[in-house]
């Protein structure tokens, strides 16, 4: 099939097997039949779900009814059943309406659809139709309710579409209109009935033909043939004369519709049963009551399949049970879509040999089934078969009532249809659902399979599917169980096991009639099928009806043409991490594309994207297709299988392994900031680029992308690139930054290229401007031969942008009586560096000579600086002592007190004669000044309070200092 494989090479195998654990790529030719990992997750088969589906509603019938007695049991719903294995959204479009349905991974959804949206005209095209377009492959189920009617069916998506189908009924039927019942009477008014036929189109200007069976015509005489365009539907119905609905209709079954675009068929019926009544003990009534809505979506002709189980209505009036109302047959509808006569067989149940059967070429089969067992049917050429359950009447009893007219009640039980699949297109997953709406419904499952694989498909909760009959002379074996309604179910085939099922449901239906009598107050006691006796005196005659409905649909089949699948060539290339495969068929009758997908549970961080066409799901049907493949995050490995399907289910599968290339920087913030260089000189700072994957990385070329002066390239180890990092292997660059004009930003970017990628490391430096600010040291007065030497800190501070560093000597100064220890120097040189913003204090003592006078030096300092103020005034004054000494008196009026409170603070109390001024100063024990308190005081007596919390335990002294002397008070800091 396949004219151009795709290579793989032995290491690509084995990093796609490592990364989405698989055992082995699984090169089977059909989708349907692939083997699928035991996982307890769901995994959708791809021939069973898609991501577009274009849906409609047909035209139901319904009956009037006595208006004193109206059927509110079940509620009208339009609704969507709605399945998703992963986390998606759907968009649902239509007329005047959108909505976006979020769907959590392995949960159904039932969605109601806006109320009145069944299409109500026919024989033109109508826009009532939904368009349904997923993010990811879903399963769709369809429900309608309404007061009299419910029915269910299988949409298939539009990548399953043909352009070829075979309608699928019965003859129409006849309800009555229910009047006011009258003493004796009740009168009534025909209505019909019709079997339908609705065509939906996803394609613009898709010419649609219809031809019913020779001799049949259509209500309203349609066109033949007629246009649609996308999201149109055309419904025409079958003619009925509507007199006593026993008569026979017309029969449009087998009517062919073909288009030249792909297109969706949906048909049966709006209110009828199959075949003869199961009645007991009479005909009914009104006839109305078990008259179901019957539909089935179809597969197209060339999806037909020759291999079928019919599995029989397993509820409790199967036959056989003892019931008192039994089913005692049912019904199987073929219908031959070919060109010659078609011939078949199904095996009696009780295993008398095969019964043979043929239907004429555009005509139909409708066969009685009496046994309570499921057959397998089988047709020499490609055909449709649907499976009718048939209607139930139980008369309940009677009893005289007025004038001799009895009072009759009976109960019923109403029909459904359903496809009954082909093995061929039988599934390996399915979820399903019972409506919860009405609900006093019962459901339930019936499901086949080959008795190999019984064991192997499971429930969703993990067990097994209790397949206990088998079918006599065959290989296949069945099972049946009920349902839980509103709740997620599915089932799944393991290690490949396929099935076929149906899900389906009924709720009892009741009739009585009661003439005019008087009759006495009975408390509303209930009829059969669910009406009250309204207590009451004379009272006209009343006849109550509540229908039974029903539903079944097949569980989601598979839906792939079955002939020879298309021969195609595939072409792929790569751009860095994206995958280009181009596909087209060379077949000279191809049958087109019916999606391109991931095979379920290999995409790992991997996304399909459209080229041509744009969206994924235009994709069905088309021979030539674009489509990218690509990582959703280009920062991690990927990889998947990508299944090509065409509509026969065969399956080219493309492999895509992206490993994405990473060099993870040293520094780590991806940024190299050399900060503040001082001008003219140059600062080194290594790069590092490290292979932290596990595969080789070849590096193309590493740069500065502008190319600045300032910045530059010294040594790259192990070598210049172009070159291969080994993993765990790392390319380290040194890098050099050399600013060269003051107050210069200058800003690059390291570039290295490798693979598909790049690494990109923004680099800065800004010229670095150290500023030195020294200020000056006033040592005040000294007694000569009194006051002893006096230390000051000198604070020195780098207002600059640079980092400042000093030089040896650090500070020199011409006055012997000012010095400064060579400890203190020490601290400022190297490897000391002073950051802008801070300061730093060297210590600095005067040691007053005995001559008096004005003492000074000009101190400069040593650093890397280039600018603000690198010298220091230092002056101090040695004055003569007073007459009376050294010691301010207190004859002289001086005063001078310290006291302690707790080693928290002082209290200084001091006082000074008119006219005189000085300083007050604290020292410690070694002379060592600590603290100016107050550089002028004035005459008078004052007191302050100073803190002394950060000072050490030990003896200080506070100093009063004036021109004529000194004056010390001693107080002690307690610690």
């Amino acid at each position: 099939m396949i004219v151009q494989k795709i290579p793989m090479s032995t290491d690509a195998i084995t990093i796609l097997l490592r990364r989405v654990a698989l055992a082995t790529l699984l090169l089977i030719t059909s989708a349907c039949h692939m083997l699928h990992a035991q996982a307890p997750d769901p995994v959708m088969d791809p021939s069973a779900s898609g991501m577009l589906y274009y849906v409609a509603f047909p035209a139901t019938v319904s009956n009037t009814l006595d208006s004193r007695y109206p059927n509110i049991r079940v509620r009208p719903e339009t609704a969507l059943f709605m399945f998703s294995a992963v986390k998606t959204r759907v968009r649902i479009t239509g007329p005047s309406y959108s909505n976006v349905v979020s769907l959590n991974p392995g949960t159904l959804t039932s969605f109601d659809l806006p109320a009145n949206i069944s299409i109500t005209t026919i024989n033109k095209a109508s826009p009532s139709v939904f368009k349904v377009q997923a993010d990811d492959p879903i399963v769709l189920y369809c429900y309608i309710a309404d007061i009299q009617s419910t029915e269910a069916w299988a949409p298939a998506p539009v990548a399953s579409w043909g352009t070829s189908y075979c309608s699928a009924s019965i003859p129409g039927a006849v309800v009555q209109d229910i009047g006011i019942a009258g003493e004796t009477e009740i009168p009534t008014t025909p209505k019909a009935a019709p079997a339908e036929i609705v065509v939906l189109a996803a394609y613009d200007s898709t010419v649609v033909t219809v031809e019913p069976p020779t001799g049949i015509s259509l209500v309203g005489n349609p066109p033949m043939t007629f246009v649609l365009n996308a999201g149109e539907a055309f419904q025409v119905q079958s003619r009925v004369t509507a007199t006593q609905h026993d008569t026979v209709q017309d029969d449009i079954a087998g009517t062919r519709i073909s288009a030249s675009h792909p297109v969706g068929v949906l048909s049966g019926n709006t209110r009828t049963q199959a075949g003869p009544d199961s009645a007991i003990g009479g005909p009914g009534l009104k006839g109305n009551v078990y008259r179901g809505c019957l539909f089935e979506w179809l597969a197209s002709v060339d999806e037909y399949g020759k291999h079928f189980a019919y599995l029989p209505t397993w509820d409790n009036h199967r036959a056989g049970i003892n019931s008192s109302a039994e089913r005692t047959l049912e019904h199987v509808r073929i219908y031959n879509a070919g060109k010659a006569l078609l011939t078949g067989r199904y095996l009696a149940a009780n295993g008398s040999g095969p019964v043979p059967f043929s239907v004429a070429t555009d005509s139909s089969l409708l066969l009685d089934v009496r046994d309570d067992a499921a057959l397998q049917f089988v047709t020499d050429a490609p055909a449709q078969l649907m499976m009718h359950s048939s209607a139930i009447i139980k008369f309940e009893g009677s009893s005289p009532c007025f004038r001799g007219i009895p009072c009759t009640d009976w109960s019923g039980w109403t029909p459904y249809m359903v496809e009954m699949t082909p093995r061929e297109q039988w599934t390996t997953f399915a979820p399903y659902y019972a409506p919860t709406n009405p609900g006093n419904m019962q459901h339930y499952i019936g499901a086949v399979t080959d008795t190999v694989s019984a064991k192997n498909i499971v429930r969703e909760n993990g067990a097994a599917f209790p397949f206990t009959r088998k079918i006599p002379g065959t290989d296949l074996i069945w099972g049946s169980m009920s349902v839980s309604p509103g709740e997620t179910h599915w089932l799944q085939g393991k290690n490949g096991a396929r099935f076929a099922g149906t899900v389906y449901g009924f709720m009892q239906g009741a009739e009585a009639y009661r003439p005019g009598v008087i009759r006495k107050k009975d408390g509303g006691s209930a009829i059969a099928g669910g009406g009250t006796r309204v207590p009451g005196e004379l009272h006209p005659a009343e006849y109550e009806e509540y229908n039974a409905v029903a539903y079944g649909y097949p569980l989601a089949p598979c839906r792939y043409v079955i002939r020879t699948g298309d021969t195609m060539r595939i072409d792929t290339s790569w751009n860095c991490e994206t995958l280009t495969i181009n596909m087209h068929t060379i077949s000279a009758n191809p049958v087109g594309l019916q999606s391109v997908s991931f095979q379920p549970g290999t995409a790992v961080n991997a996304m399909l994207v459209g080229s041509d066409p744009a969206l994924l799901s235009d994709i069905p049907g088309r021979t030539k297709v674009t489509v990218l493949v690509k990582p959703i995050d280009r920062r991690k490995d990927a990889s998947g299988i990508v299944n090509l399907m065409d509509r026969t289910g065969k399956t080219d599968r493309v492999p895509y392994v992206y490993l994405h290339d990473e060099l993870a920087t040293t520094p780590a913030n991806g940024r190299l900031d050399f900060g503040n260089v001082l001008l003219g000189s140059s600062t080194p700072a290594d790069l590092t680029l490290a292979n932290n994957t596990t595969h080789v990385i070849h590096v193309a070329d590493l740069r500065m992308v502008k190319g600045l002066r300032q910045f530059a390239i010294s040594t790259i180890k192990p070598g210049r690139p172009p070159l291969d990092l080994a993993p765990g292997q790392s390319l380290t660059l040194t890098l050099l930054a050399a600013p060269d004009q003051r107050g210069g930003i200058y800003e690059d970017t390291v570039l290295c290229l490798f693979g598909c990628d790049s690494v990109q490391v923004p680099v800065r430096v800004v010229t670095a401007v150290p500023c030195v600010y020294v200020g000056d040291l006033a040592f005040g007065a000294f007694h000569s031969g009194v006051t002893p030497a006096r230390t000051l800190s000198l604070k020195i501070s780098n207002h600059g942008n640079g980092r400042m560093t000093f030089r040896n000597p650090v500070v020199t100064f011409s006055s012997p009586d000012f010095s400064v220890t060579q400890a203190e120097k020490n601290k400022l040189l190297p490897p000391f560096v002073l950051l802008p913003g801070q300061d730093a204090t060297i210590d600095v003592t005067f040691q007053p000579p005995a001559a008096l006078g004005v003492y000074s030096t000009v101190a400069t300092f040593y650093t890397d600086a280039t600018c603000d103020r690198d010298t220091s005034v230092w002056t101090a004054e040695v004055v003569q002592a007073s007459s009376v000494g050294a010691t301010l008196s207190d004859a002289e009026g001086y005063r001078l007190e310290a006291e302690s409170h707790e080693g928290r603070s002082v209290v200084i109390r001091y006082a000074m004669p008119r006219g005189v001024h000085g300083s007050l100063d604290v020292y410690d024990a070694a002379g060592k000044q600590i603290a100016g308190l107050a550089a002028e005081i004035d005459e008078g007596s004052q007191s302050l309070v100073w803190n002394t919390a950060g000072l050490a335990g030990g003896t200080y002294y506070c100093v009063m200092t004036t021109r004529g002397g000194s004056r010390m008070a001693p107080f002690v800091v307690a610690r």
